[in-house]
């Protein structure tokens, strides 16, 4: 695992975790060189009546 992996990791399980999630990319080669995928993530949020 890479540097600051496993927090990177963690912190996207409790953002993520149990959500409806978009995700989208803005280019053809949705991966880098190291094989990670490159994508845009979208949550749908709550909205407020205040």
């Amino acid at each position: 695992m890479q540097c600051f992996g496993r927090e990177a990791s963690d912190r996207a399980h409790r953002l993520l975790d149990s959500k409806r999630v978009r995700i989208a990319s803005d280019q053809q080669d949705t991966r880098d060189k190291y094989g990670r995928l490159l994508v845009y993530v979208w949550t749908q949020r709550a909205c407020s009546t205040t």
